[in-house]
């Protein structure tokens, strides 16, 4: 008996495509079916998915897909405003915002100024000093302690020290650094910079911004980190618009005493508020800093039928 590729002259390879393609047809409209009876039956049943997802899909709780009964994502600042990711908002924009009023492009720009009342080195020097502070930390982040240690500990961390160098300056300036006086408060002014410096390396100038992109949900990611470049960008122009202000006015200990109560406080926010993402994938991140809310999904058993009315799904394309 002729087989029957041979009857309709086709070749075995043809025949077998033919009915592979027939197949995947037959499954592609299943799945449509499928998904069409997910999105107008309602359901948060975990069967239904898991019958479009394989084995374990079920657990699936939306993740950063979730739509509201109108069909019509979570996005733009309403997004960022909204219940479910109001913490990660405060999180992203408090940590970069904190980096800023460290007030680093300050003590930047006003290096040679501040170097220029110690007696302990040449401005050139305290410069290079500086510099050097900042390059070894960085170094030394890279080839250990970025990779050993969290980010929260490295934030609260690098608070801490921006505290510590703005107190140090603020008390070399109390004690006075001119030829007369003892050498100890010049020696403050020049260790202030370079403990602030270092500690700014270790962790807000480098890890808030890697922590900000963490806890963002994908689909407000570029909206938040717009925000938070914004709002770093116009408090470190306040601070240098206002820097020589508050110099006039405060003098120099009550400038740095005022950066450092601000950088404590940044360190109590930091211990207080940040969740630790190191080791964790980005929907790990996502389920712990912005959970999807109670009552979201709507009702339904197992095998995916019944329930409705609450927030709907959407189901990923499949590709064959």
């Amino acid at each position: 008996m002729r087989s029957l590729s041979a009857l309709h002259g086709l070749s075995e390879e043809d025949a077998e495509r033919i009915g592979r393609q027939k197949i995947a047809l037959q499954h592609q409209k299943s799945l449509e079916g499928q998904q069409a009876s997910l999105r107008t039956g309602g359901g948060g049943g975990g069967g239904a998915w898991s019958s479009l997802e394989g084995p374990g899909a079920g657990a699936y709780d939306g993740g950063d897909d979730d739509v509201d009964a109108g069909g019509v994502g979570e996005l733009g600042v309403g997004g960022l405003c909204s219940k479910r990711y109001f913490f990660a908002a405060v999180l992203a924009l408090g940590t970069t915002s904190g980096f800023a009023l460290s007030a680093v492009n300050c003590i930047s720009a006003f290096t040679a100024v501040i170097f220029d009342k110690t007696s302990v080195v040449s401005v050139p020097l305290g410069n290079c000093l500086f510099a050097l502070a900042q390059w070894l930390v960085i170094l030394v982040g890279i080839a250990w302690f970025y990779g050993a240690y969290g980010r929260r500990p490295l934030l609260i961390a690098s608070a801490a020290g921006c505290a510590v160098g703005h107190a140090c300056l603020s008390t070399g300036y109390a004690l006075g650094t001119d030829d007369g006086s003892n050498g100890f408060g010049s020696f403050l002014v020049l260790l202030g910079p370079l403990v602030f410096i270092a500690s700014v390396s270790v962790g807000e100038g480098s890890v808030s911004w890697v922590y900000a992109v963490e806890v963002l949900p994908t689909h407000l990611r570029a909206l938040g980190l717009s925000l938070a470049n914004f709002l770093f960008w116009l408090i470190t122009w306040a601070l240098n618009q206002f820097f020589q202000t508050l110099l006039d006015n405060l003098g120099d200990s009550g400038t740095f005493l005022l950066f450092a109560a601000i950088s404590a406080s940044t360190c109590l926010f930091f211990s207080v508020a940040l969740v630790e993402t190191r080791g964790r994938s980005l929907e790990e991140i996502s389920v712990l800093i912005s959970p999807q809310r109670r009552g979201d999904g709507g009702g339904g058993g197992g095998d995916g039928s019944g329930g409705g009315g609450g927030v709907r799904t959407r189901v990923p394309s499949q590709e064959l």
